[in-house]
């Protein structure tokens, strides 16, 4: 970490030397002194010079190994929390189940953090655009309002709300809450967007389950993403584990 104070040793006034301000400069010698004595003046002058320049080379090369790395992720995660519940914010809605409850998300966010998420927003973005371009799309829309004309308009019908929430939430803040509630809809989401981590994070909580013997708690959520292979594999998994805890 670079300080402002400095160490650097401080060279002592010429004259408390018995230096002058007066020395020749080498063509006369009005007070008498001789050209050893310049020569000696000289070379005591490049010592000093030459110590300033070890001095200071010392000093910047350990002040650029002196850093310290900050970082704040809370507040950066709480403020992009707040930045999803204001739809003004964001650029992004997407529609939820038989009633097309919004969920709203950032673009940048949500395209960098799934190469999934980014096809299918780029697919939109590029159906908006010619949309805008032909006439035909453009009179049948005339009387339907828009926000912008890049916000996107995407409507998902196989995740529970709660669940997609908390998708879009781990996207944006990269922190999520598992419980038995919600694993399925987080695995489910996790393998269809590619999102490894969030996926072994649910795979390590349906093992802990399975190892302390609760793993009957995950029965309802599996069965609400039957129609999703990661749903049908969860299912598996509960009735292989209540099969052996059965034996045991």
């Amino acid at each position: 970490m670079e300080r402002s104070e400095s160490n650097t040793q401080l060279i002592p006034n010429e004259e408390e030397k018995g230096y002058t301000n007066d020395y020749s400069s080498g063509y006369e010698s009005g007070s008498g002194s001789s050209d050893c004595e310049h020569k000696d003046n000289f070379s005591a002058k490049s010592t000093t010079f030459s110590t300033l320049d070890k001095i200071w080379n010392e000093q910047h090369h350990q002040s650029t190994k002196e850093k310290m790395n900050f970082q704040n992720t809370m507040d950066l995660s709480s403020h992009l929390r707040y930045i999803i519940s204001m739809p003004e914010l964001c650029d992004v809605t997407f529609l939820i189940g038989s009633k097309k409850v919004p969920v709203y998300g950032v673009k940048a966010i949500m395209g960098t953090r799934s190469r999934v998420l980014y096809n299918i927003i780029l697919k939109k973005q590029r159906e908006l655009e010619f949309a805008a371009k032909n006439p035909k799309v453009q009179k049948q829309s005339k009387h339907r309002t828009h926000k912008t004309d890049h916000h996107l308009t995407i409507p998902v019908s196989k995740y529970l709300l709660e669940d997609f929430q908390k998708i879009v939430e781990y996207l944006h803040c990269g922190t999520v809450d598992i419980s038995a509630s919600n694993v399925a809809g987080l695995l489910c989401g996790a393998s269809q967007f590619e999102l490894g981590d969030l996926r072994t994070a649910c795979l390590d909580y349906i093992d802990h389950c399975s190892r302390i013997g609760s793993i009957s708690l995950l029965i309802p959520s599996a069965k609400r993403y039957s129609h999703h292979s990661s749903g049908k594999t969860l299912i598996s998994v509960i009735i292989a584990a209540s099969k052996r805890t059965t034996v045991v």
